[in-house]
């Protein structure tokens, strides 16, 4: 019953808080610094490695909320509880099964909650009063730090990692650590949006840190060689794997000439060449019309996401053949793109990702409902099972359902190992060795059921996913994405709007700049607001993207609108 549900919702998060947060010293931390809670006998130093936890059986994958450690740090002074006294060592590790299993309950309802909501989302989180970062900057630090592998309590190479440079006390800081990596669903959802864009920024920073220290070894270099007239520090690079990892300081805007009509073409040309690098530097659209000739304007960002807007809405319509499009108008990839693309449809799935990818590292919206399995596939937490079917073919799902709850002799339907990769496909492929003379029978039928859902769900797409993937981690680390769940994906991808929400005016007026002598006082601009506010959702939409060239408003609000 939904009210059992949600006690249990109650008890596994107010036993994860206590158990990382409010009590995690006496787990973790005695008063001796080591494991055990309590002075007295050996114990295990609680470096910020952690143990890692791979012995831990999850083959069910529904460990969501902490598995594959997604911030974890490898360390050359790993703590291993096998140098702890028996008894500290039994406590460290049930500690660790605790919040293992917790977070495998917590993941199982969640996913279970999406599709019946029993509770609301924010009875997953954690109580505010319980768990406050404080300082936002240095959660962001030391997230980075975790995620990029510069440890925050030990690292003195790089300036603002330290638990001291941050500001924390180091059990707070090993605190904040330990949750990030163990169950980063306690943080509400926009918490996890800024650490996520504090990520962005932070390999921003260090691409153009790389860069300052390349162009001061190419000018010290300079010096002992003959100038040439027109110098460029970069011709002094050793070699082109150099010059790239100089980062973006080296290279201008990438400059992107795409035709009205053929963005998927033209846009695969211009930038499918360009390295990972490459994708994360600036890029300056300049569109072309029909007869060829450069339209006026300068792109300021508007233009490039126009650009990124137009691409995908063309690429990704299921008449290209790359995508298809489930009963529910979501998008996921096409089984057959190498017959209906050609043999470069894996090219196109590889660029498509780092067009993905570059619109979360630049924080652009795109208007793509993806299925939720596909999405599943994007966080790369678990394989996909019977229970992703839904999402896919439902009609399938409940063909599925009924011969598992059938009651009578299997052999009567007259099924052999076969299905077919796609729903609109015919021709049915074995799903074992001579699968076409092995008949379906109430003994073998569960075996059946789940080899049909891994051929449509994994094997179908593996091409066509995998590369997509390949692309999109050229861009964005995929383990930046891992705070994330399915629908939280979606919203970060799409917008707030695409979980229900709608154009915020007051926020959008609250971040509004004027020009030209206009302020928020002037009559006109108090006429425009009060227009907006009586508008429908898709009028704002419309009015937002004229203004703005994306017709959904940021996840974080008005205020992270770039560029402004």
């Amino acid at each position: 019953p939904p009210s059992d549900a949600a006690v249990v919702v109650g008890v596994c998060r107010t036993s994860l808080e206590r158990l990382l947060w409010t009590e995690s010293e006496k787990w973790v931390l005695g008063d001796n610094g080591r494991v055990g809670g309590g002075g007295g006998g050996g114990g295990v130093d609680d470096d910020d490695s952690d143990v890692d936890d791979d012995d831990v059986d999850d083959e069910d994958g529904d460990l969501a909320w902490c598995s594959d450690d997604p911030f974890a740090v490898a360390s050359a002074n790993e703590a291993s509880p096998s140098s702890a006294s028996p008894h500290n060592a039994s406590v460290y590790a049930l500690y660790r099964q605790l919040i293992l299993w917790l977070g495998r309950v917590m993941g199982m309802l969640r996913r279970v909650n999406d599709q019946r909501a029993f509770v609301d989302r924010g009875d997953f989180y954690a109580q505010p009063h319980v768990i406050n970062l404080g300082d936002s900057r240095a959660a962001l630090d030391l997230a980075a730090a975790a995620v990029t592998g510069v440890s925050p309590s030990t690292s003195t190479s790089s300036p603002g990692t330290t638990a001291a440079a941050l500001g924390l006390r180091e059990p707070l800081a090993k605190k904040v650590r330990r949750l990030l990596r163990r169950a980063p669903f306690l943080l509400p959802f926009l918490d996890r949006v800024r650490i996520f864009r504090g990520l962005v920024s932070r390999d921003r920073e260090e691409a153009r840190r790389r860069g300052m220290q390349m162009q001061m070894d190419a000018a010290n270099r300079a010096r002992f060689q003959p100038r040439a007239l027109g110098f460029d520090p970069a011709m002094w690079m050793e070699d082109e794997e150099e010059e790239e990892r100089a980062g973006p300081i080296f290279q201008a805007p990438s400059h992107v000439h795409v035709q009205r009509g053929q963005l998927l073409e033209d846009g695969f040309r211009e930038l499918n060449k360009l390295t990972s690098t490459g994708w994360k530097r600036q890029m300056r659209i300049a569109f072309k019309n029909e007869h060829g000739v450069a339209e006026a304007g300068i792109d300021g960002g508007g233009l490039f996401k126009d650009f990124i807007g137009e691409l995908t809405k063309d690429a990704f319509a299921p008449g290209r053949g790359l995508f298809c499009e489930t009963d529910n108008h979501e998008l996921y990839p096409n089984p057959k793109s190498d017959v209906d693309v050609g043999a470069d449809h894996l090219a196109y799935f590889s660029f498509l990702g780092r067009v993905i990818g570059k619109a979360l590292y630049e924080e652009v919206l795109v208007d793509l409902p993806f299925a939720s399995f596909f999405l599943t596939k994007i966080l790369g937490r678990r394989a996909n099972d019977l229970d992703d079917l839904p999402s896919l073919d439902g009609a399938m799902y409940k063909s599925l359902k009924f011969l598992q709850r059938y009651s009578g002799d299997a052999r009567d339907l007259s099924l052999t190992f076969t299905a077919s990769r796609s729903g609109a496909e015919v021709e049915e492929a074995p799903l074992i060795p001579d699968g076409e003379n092995v008949a379906v029978t109430s003994e073998n039928k569960l075996r059946y059921i789940h080899l049909v859902a891994h051929l449509r769900l994994n094997v179908a797409l593996k091409n066509q996913s995998a590369a997509f993937l390949r692309g999109m981690s050229d861009v964005v680390d995929p383990m930046w994405l891992r705070m994330f769940d399915e629908r939280e994906l979606q919203v970060l991808i799409a917008g707030a709007d695409a979980d229900g929400g709608s154009v915020d005016v007051s926020d959008w007026r609250r971040q509004t700049t004027y020009g030209g002598g206009y302020s928020d006082g002037h009559d006109v601009v108090k006429l425009f607001w009060r227009v907006m506010d009586g508008m429908s959702a898709d009028e704002r939409k419309a009015v937002l993207k004229f203004a703005t060239a994306c017709s959904r408003a940021p996840v974080l609000g008005f205020g992270a609108l770039e560029p402004k």
